[in-house]
């Protein structure tokens, strides 16, 4: 029998929750691997709302994709984006997580069916692809617009972060809030998240140490924080690995820095 997906006592609480979580992410890829004028080169914030929508009723979608929205604007205001920008970037990136969504929800009805699980991963990716090259292209018009980047090197920076974001974070997140779940770890087993999150912390580390397309390295530590430990264990292994890859990005080294490299503008 597939397993019941449950919410929290009251969706405010679920909403704010998703707040936090896509207001950090976003403000951490905007101080941290995005230079002047330049569009960010890593971003996990579509797929922490995607995975969030994906394991919610359709009807209740409206309300996350605005908390998102305002959740992201604010982000961008305090990083300094003009209001105008931030709010049409804004809205290319609730294309994104829509368009996704929407085929997802569409092909695979269901996700609490383990028979449906055949196919969802080529799915997926194809609804990624789709959803990156759309909202790519708004953003990357946005760029040169505004900021006078070349626009196929704009669209090629924005592929980049969105895609790889969205394929790691959203399954993750989908796999972290499926079932029964808790904020926290239990008070008597902490060591245990304490000893995952290190295993993740180590991977990243070495992954972003190095100039080489190894990403998806980082996505095991990550899907084990989230099966081992739910809600928590997305939630700190997101945010931890936001920050070390942000980091490593911003002084120039990783497989995002590849990205963002041949990307940007020269």
């Amino acid at each position: 029998m597939p397993s019941r997906l449950t919410l929290p006592s009251t969706y405010a609480a679920d909403r704010t929750i998703l707040t936090v979580l896509v207001a950090t992410a976003a403000w951490l890829s905007l101080t941290l691997a995005r230079g002047p004028g330049e569009l960010a080169a890593i971003w996990v914030g579509n797929g922490i709302l995607a995975g969030w929508l994906l394991s919610r009723r359709t009807s209740a979608w409206p309300g996350y994709v605005a908390c998102a929205f305002v959740a992201e604007l604010v982000a961008r205001m305090l990083a300094g984006d003009p209001p105008a920008y931030s709010l049409a970037i804004g809205a290319c990136n609730i294309l994104e997580v829509l368009v996704v969504a929407w085929l997802v929800r569409r092909r695979v009805p269901d996700l609490r069916d383990p028979r449906q699980w055949t196919g969802l991963g080529g799915i997926a990716t194809a609804a990624t692809l789709l959803a990156c090259v759309l909202s790519g292209a708004g953003a990357a018009a946005l760029a040169w617009v505004v900021n006078g980047q070349a626009f196929v090197q704009a669209l090629a920076t924005w592929f980049a972060a969105h895609f790889v974001g969205m394929v790691l974070v959203a399954t993750t997140t989908l796999v972290a809030l499926r079932g029964k779940r808790r904020l926290l770890p239990h008070r008597r087993r902490p060591w245990g998240l304490v000893a995952t999150l290190a295993l993740l912390v180590v991977v990243a580390v070495g992954v972003f140490s190095i100039d080489y397309p190894v990403l998806f390295l980082t996505y095991p530590p990550l899907l084990l924080a989230a099966v081992r430990h739910r809600f928590a264990g997305v939630a700190l292994g997101v945010i931890a690995l936001g920050l070390i890859g942000a980091t490593a990005t911003t002084l120039g080294h990783g497989p995002l820095w590849l990205a963002a490299d041949s990307g940007s503008a020269a």
